[in-house]
């Protein structure tokens, strides 16, 4: 199935994100002597990855920031702490969720009075992820703390063509509709790779264009492509063929 303009072209192909899913699923459930044979192992490895904030508003107008955890793959459990600035090297351990079953999704916390956490201060988060076969991985990264309900869920959308994206560029489609700063980030769940391949200032209201970036030293596989806004982060899977 094609579902592009590029369909015309045999080089090219187009799944959909849920097609994507569907073949990960399959991959990672249901080809496990696939796996075995490509690891070594009879698990896939974990890989952790934590992205910036989502701010989300629940019912009874409760606001929620939340950390996405979504990129981390092959995960079976996982458990997030929240450490002060100066940790985790010291003893300065401020929350934990022990470990929880499935696959990670978000962290999500509350900035009011009895939260131990207070707006505008920076901590650290650490991700544990653990497959089937008990491997672990870890990753940490800093945040700073929210509590800014007038930003709603999102703040902007990349599209990615062709898709899957061949040669030595990608062409990435980017909608900020209120302006502001923004940046968009490549992420690779299986080596852990990052980097920031485009970002502006100042973008006026109604945003919309097209970059070019070199994808030219990406590995092939699934990547995913974040979407950093002043008023969240979105994302994106795409496949480097």
């Amino acid at each position: 199935m094609a579902y592009s303009t590029w369909a015309d072209n045999p080089i090219y192909a187009s799944v959909t994100p849920c097609q994507v899913d569907i073949m990960m699923n399959n991959i990672l459930q249901q080809k496990c002597d696939y796996a075995a044979d490509v690891t070594g192992t009879e698990c896939a490895p974990p890989q952790s990855f934590v992205a910036g904030n989502y701010q989300i508003i629940q019912e009874k107008s409760e606001c929620q920031q939340c950390l996405y955890l979504g990129a981390s793959s092959n995960e079976h459990m996982y458990k997030v702490e929240i450490y002060g600035k100066e940790g985790p090297a010291g003893a300065n351990l401020i929350t934990e969720t022990g470990w929880l079953d499935g696959p990670a999704g978000f962290y999500c916390y509350s900035v009011s009075e009895t939260s131990p956490l207070l707006t505008g201060e920076h901590y650290i988060i650490r991700l544990y992820t653990e497959n089937n076969c008990g491997d672990q991985h870890v990753y940490t990264t800093e945040f700073t703390a929210r509590n800014d309900c007038a930003h709603q869920y999102g703040g902007g959308t990349v599209v990615v063509s062709p898709d899957p994206a061949v040669g030595n560029n990608g062409h990435f489609t980017v909608t900020v509709p209120n302006g502001g700063n923004a940046r968009m980030i490549y992420y690779d769940p299986f080596s852990g790779a990052y980097d920031v391949i485009w970002s502006a200032q100042q973008l006026p209201p109604n945003y919309q264009a097209t970059h070019t970036v070199s994808i030219a030293q990406w590995t092939t596989g699934i990547k995913y492509i974040f979407l950093e806004t002043e008023q969240g982060v979105s994302n994106t899977k795409m496949i480097r063929q």
